[in-house]
């Protein structure tokens, strides 16, 4: 009996249950829906990045409407994962979303850029007074070759020029907690599609005083003074921003901030040579 039993165990459990291929049908299906899910994160930071990419460095116009049917089909993505990485840039204040579910480049403007470099002026100080004391001989020496670089670089070549810029700022903060660090470099990318104003202006020779004056504050490991020049310098670009896009435009909060900070009103332009 109890062999009889045993044996019918096979059929019971083949009536209560799914057959064995059911079984599996039911895991492989949840799995390719994660793996679907997975996919569309994916096209959706692939779309993100992309399309920031190409508003930070200044190929979609500011005011420019964003072609999501272009969009999709240039990536090879449907228009769900598209969606969500406009949202994404809508968060971060670079893409404006209309109620047609139209989107465009969001436009520059006095008060974002008050906003932006009041922002850079806490941070990059900070920054810079935690980084200081502890950069490296080597990472005195590349800045120093970043420097260089930026001095041999023709003005016209402005994707050069800002390389080496970048690769400056980046090692004279590099030093610095990484969580700082990262709002820093987010907060400076941000912060290009203003750049780029200035840049029309021709404002290098007056830049590269202040970067001279910075790599030797970093080579004598003097943070306070670092801070100083740092604080100084983005200040004086903010109002050379701020004068070329609003003239008019008075930024109350970030002359408060300089007040605060280097116990005086910064220079009010940005001197050309």
């Amino acid at each position: 009996m109890t062999a009889a039993k045993g044996d019918r165990r096979p059929d019971l459990a083949e009536d209560r249950f799914p057959s064995s291929d059911a079984t599996q049908d039911a895991p492989d299906s949840a799995l390719a829906e994660d793996e679907a899910a997975d996919s569309g994160r994916d096209a959706s930071t692939v779309a993100y990045l992309k399309i920031r990419k190409d508003i930070l460095a200044g190929r979609a116009a500011p005011g420019s409407y964003l072609n999501q049917v272009h969009i999709a089909r240039e990536l090879a993505i449907s228009r769900g994962p598209l969606r969500e990485a406009l949202r994404r840039l809508e968060k971060e204040g670079l893409v404006v979303s209309e109620k047609n579910r139209r989107s465009r480049v969001a436009e520059l403007s006095a008060s974002d850029a008050e906003q932006l470099y009041a922002l850079r002026c806490v941070n990059e100080r900070l920054a810079i007074e935690l980084s200081v004391p502890l950069l490296t001989g080597d990472d005195l020496r590349d800045m120093a070759e970043a420097l260089a670089t930026m001095h041999a670089t023709d003005k016209s070549d402005e994707d050069a020029w800002e390389a080496a810029h970048e690769r400056f700022h980046e090692l004279a903060f590099i030093r610095a907690p990484s969580r700082i660090y990262g709002v820093v470099q987010e907060l400076r990318e941000h912060a290009g599609r203003y750049i780029r104003l200035l840049h029309v202006e021709r404002a290098h020779a007056f830049a590269l005083v202040e970067h001279e004056q910075l790599l030797t504050a970093c080579q004598e490991a003097d943070a306070v003074r670092a801070a100083q020049i740092v604080t100084s310098h983005l200040a004086r670009t903010a109002f050379g921003v701020l004068t070329i896009i609003d003239p008019l435009y008075e930024p109350a909060s970030l002359r408060q901030l300089m007040r605060r900070v280097m116990g005086g009103d910064p220079v009010a332009s940005v001197r050309v040579s």
